[in-house]
């Protein structure tokens, strides 16, 4: 029974940002893997250079304090050895990291360079683990080790070109065509098996600082030779990480022949399956015999099964990637098969296995295919079977993936219900990550959140296919089902309008393209200036306008957005983006709203000159209006006054607020325009339905009176409060 514990992050309030602590100080790329030793477990964290760490177990918590922040993939969240050690979740940016671990653990601690090795040690394990080795230092030590107990090879003979091919590709002598020949391989497996005979007679080091030194001492034009010995001696010892880094010193142009065909297999077991497409598509590996089947390889290993069945249409499989990865070749169109359904393909490729030396995760890979076609078939008791056999002998995520088949089994035959199904596969997902298994992971959530009504959680599984597989088939569909989901999330009844604008906010960038989207983020927008989320709404307007939209639709937005800001309080942003967006020969309307709001931000950043110049050219309530608090602001009162009381008359109440009125009347008042302001309270108060508001225009109007005080304060709290007991 695997256990496993969590250390949880809080969540977020709505839209509102996490602060991070450490964020003005600069985070350290860090990476984090966990190894299952012999007795022990091993944890493994390394960075660009050594870090400071206090790291300590207590009470089955262990601890890592980092001097500085790290950031990336901290969690890992792979349970290695069930009792030992257990799953953790971290931010990806942090300068603790914390593990449950066994309570009786203790904790040992190495160091090598910029590598640190954390060794939980279990009570029952005696003496203490071994010192961490640098990657480099442990791979020289492995090939001595392997070197030592031989004795100095002679020379091999060097093989013709078909034995090379055959060697390298694993090519079928009989179906080898005449075609072309990648003639620059021909003494690729004589140069690897030479380095190895060298390196047992001559040792690992000696051999390795003689080819260190002579691209030293190469001329310009036979260094890249030297240094290609050296790209064959490290691959030849499985240094592919050496591999790569010689070979990134190698102009790419220079990069030809066996070089290529190295770079590619480098990468290929360095599961770099890009970088493996990438090189393959050179137009120097158009006549390399296993092209087509290696890149197939790459494409379904990232996912991406629609390209690799194409790739794989034409091939015979007489001809496969080097001797490596033959194996996965056949395990790989197997698979690909049973997922497109076409059962006997995926047979007749089980059936090349035969005869072929197996290790443990290919055999386990060979049976969960075999299982998924006994599901497919229908052999639901069989494909049980050996579901569960993996499931409980099987390593991750052979295992993970067996027991993710059992739990759709569950769900389809209603053994199991949707929500109970979403708990049990979280609980999976942090127990690995990447590969196919996470990609059905993904899948399987998405499928059971829409069965379950989750909206966040469906979003969140397609999202996160997306993010993480952006080659494969699956990003591909899960794009178009976020999109169906956007589409209509407004108009969803069961979730309310505050999760439906927060949903769609956070997911904009997936919006429908074209008009149905933008006008789906306009309502977003809206929403959410609604609830008073200023600078949620401002974010998404920011979007159309910056990313989406062109032409006058764009300037129309950008006015919207520039509202939001003026009210968020912010008039430099508002006065940015209309300047960002000016357009000529804009319709009448938009011109003269997008100068209102130009006049609005001058105002609020100071500058009221400016904004009356602007206003001298607009006509209108509002632009009045928006003049006569000019001068109100600046003590005008007398002109301030006279444009309140010009709009009165020319819109009427309806368009004129009480304030506004009030402060048209406030502005006489002030201005001691005792004929205009008496003048003005009668015909607002004629013509205004509020008795409460006419009364407090008609104090104002005799506030030269007697007893014009009292008359006054009563009217203002008859007005403003109404509901007060008189006197009170």
């Amino acid at each position: 029974m695997k256990l496993i514990a969590v250390i949880a992050l809080s969540a977020a309030p709505l839209l509102t940002p996490v602060e991070d602590p450490a964020a003005e100080i600069a985070a350290t790329p860090a990476s984090l893997e966990v190894q299952k030793r012999d007795g022990y477990v091993r944890l493994i964290i390394a960075t660009p250079e050594a870090i400071a760490i206090d790291a300590e177990i207590d009470d089955g918590l262990l601890k890592l304090d980092y001097a500085q922040p790290i950031e990336g993939d901290l969690s890992l969240p792979v349970s290695v050895a069930p009792g030992v050690f257990f799953a953790a979740l971290h931010p990806d940016r942090t300068d603790v990291l914390q593990f449950r671990v066994a309570p009786t653990a203790r904790l040992h601690v190495s160091h090598s360079e910029n590598i640190s090795a954390f060794d939980i040690v279990p009570d029952t394990f005696s003496g203490s683990p071994p010192d961490i080795l640098s990657y480099r230092a442990l791979q020289k030590k492995r090939v001595e080790r392997f070197f030592s107990a031989r004795t100095p090879s002679v020379k091999p003979k060097p093989l013709n070109s078909l034995q090379i091919a055959h060697n390298l590709f694993h090519i079928n002598p009989i179906s080898y065509s005449s075609e072309p020949q990648y003639t620059d391989q021909r003494d690729i497996s004589s140069k690897l098996q030479n380095l190895r005979a060298q390196s047992a007679s001559d040792g690992f080091a000696a051999l390795e600082e003689r080819l260190i030194a002579a691209i030293g001492a190469s001329a310009i034009d036979t260094e890249t030779q030297s240094r290609a010995e050296l790209v064959f001696f490290y691959f030849a010892h499985g240094l592919y990480p050496e591999v790569i880094r010689e070979i990134d010193e190698i102009t790419p142009s220079s990069r030809r022949g066996g070089l290529l065909l190295i770079e590619a297999a480098a990468a290929s077991h360095m599961e770099r399956w890009s970088d493996v497409i990438s090189i393959l598509g050179r137009s120097e590996m158009r006549y390399e015999p296993a092209m087509r089947a290696w890149r197939g390889l790459a494409e379904y290993k990232r996912g991406a099964y629609q390209a690799a069945a194409e790739l794989f249409q034409d091939d015979t499989a007489d001809v496969v990637p080097f001797r490596d990865f033959a194996t996965d070749y056949f395990l790989a169109r197997a698979d690909l098969a049973q997922r497109r359904d076409e059962t006997s393909l995926a047979q007749d490729m089980l059936a090349r296995l035969h005869g072929r030396m197996l290790d443990d995760r290919q055999r386990d890979e060979r049976r969960l295919i075999e299982g998924r076609l006994a599901s497919r078939k229908g052999d639901q008791n069989i494909a049980r079977q050996i579901f569960d056999d993996l499931r409980k002998r099987a390593e991750a995520p052979v295992s993970l993936s067996a027991e993710l088949a059992l739990l759709d089994m569950d769900l389809s035959s209603g053994a199991v219900m949707p929500e109970d199904a979403l708990r049990k596969a979280r609980d999976l997902g942090l127990q690995w990550r990447g590969g196919a298994f996470e990609r059905d992971l993904l899948l399987f959530e998405a499928m059971t959140a829409a069965m379950n009504r989750d909206i966040r959680r469906e979003i969140g599984a397609r999202r996160q296919l997306v993010q993480s597989y952006p080659n494969s088939d699956a990003a591909n569909d899960a794009i178009s089902g976020i999109r169906k989901l956007l589409s209509a999330i407004f108009d969803d009844r069961q979730i309310s309008p505050v999760d439906a604008a927060e949903i769609f906010y956070r997911n904009v960038d997936m919006a429908p393209p074209g008009a149905v989207g933008d006008a789906l983020i306009r309502d977003a927008a809206s929403t959410l200036i609604s609830l008073d989320l200023l600078d949620e709404a401002a974010e998404l307007l920011r979007h159309q306008v910056y990313y989406r939209l062109r032409g006058v639709q764009r300037t129309r937005v950008a006015a919207t957005l520039a509202k939001v800001y003026l009210s968020a309080n912010d008039p430099g942003a508002a006065l940015n983006v209309l300047d960002m967006t000016v357009l000529t020969r804009l319709p009448d309307e938009l011109e003269q709203e997008r100068q209102l709001l130009r006049a609005r931000a001058n105002v609020m950043v100071g500058n009221t000159e400016e904004a009356l110049d602007l206003l001298n050219d607009l006509s209108g309530t509002q632009a009045a209006v928006l003049r006569g608090d000019i001068y109100w602001s600046t003590s005008q009162y007398q002109a301030a006054g006279a444009v309140f009381v010009e709009a009165f008359n020319t819109a009427g109440a309806e368009e004129l607020s009480a304030e506004t009125a009030l402060r048209g009347a406030a502005s006489l008042a002030l201005a001691g325009d005792r004929e205009a302001l008496t003048e003005f309270a009668a015909e607002a108060s004629s013509q205004i339905d509020d008795e409460r508001l006419a009364r407090l225009l008609e104090t104002l109007s005799n506030a030269h009176k007697e007893q014009a005080l009292g008359d006054f304060v009563g009217a203002f709290d008859q007005y403003f409060h109404p509901d007060a007991a008189p006197g009170g």
